[in-house]
């Protein structure tokens, strides 16, 4: 008894030293997208949504999690949706951004601008490594072509912003006049 309850105290007591997994913040955003409807689809940057399903318990169109796949047709769709993704937030139209829409169901878009901005100064690509080819190599050709859409959305879709993150709602993108691209 004595020695069953010693180990009960060396196991509470004791911290867990080597956490599993990688923590997911709970970034201002993620508290905000937990305010929207339960049936709300996120889309955005993929490394960004990585914890939206964990931390606002709302679905994304992908993530860095979901992407990777064993079973072939898993594989074949995730790697589409990926490529829609990554068109809608980092190519120049928000007609992209309108498709994740139609072809997914996404409702809301989460764009964190200084990070887009970065990726567009950084020569290789800041989050996109060569391992992770083809994708990076895509995200690289899309920034090549010019500004991204998403910096230049309009004010009255933006349903929420605090410093430079900003949440769009893509119903509303969706029934306004493509913007046109800064030169």
């Amino acid at each position: 008894m004595v020695t069953g309850l010693a180990l009960l105290v060396a196991l509470l007591g004791v911290p867990d030293r080597a956490a599993r997994g990688s923590p997911c913040p709970t970034w201002p955003a993620a508290r905000f997208l937990a305010t929207l409807p339960k049936d709300a689809i996120v889309a955005g940057d993929p490394y960004d949504l990585k914890c939206v399903p964990f931390t606002a318990r709302r679905a994304v169109v992908i993530s860095t999690q979901l992407a990777p796949a064993y079973e072939v047709d898993y594989f074949l769709h995730a790697r589409e949706r990926l490529y829609a993704d990554l068109r809608a937030y980092y190519g120049r139209s928000v007609d992209a951004i309108a498709d994740l829409r139609r072809r997914y169901g996404a409702t809301h878009l989460w764009v964190r601008r200084e990070a887009v901005e970065r990726e567009m100064r950084a020569p290789r690509g800041q989050r996109w490594h060569p391992w992770q080819d083809p994708y990076g190599r895509y995200v690289r050709r899309l920034l090549r072509a010019g500004e991204p859409a998403v910096l230049r959305l309009p004010a009255a879709c933006r349903i929420w912003q605090r410093g430079g993150a900003e949440i769009y709602d893509i119903a509303c993108l969706s029934a306004r006049p493509p913007t046109p691209a800064r030169r």
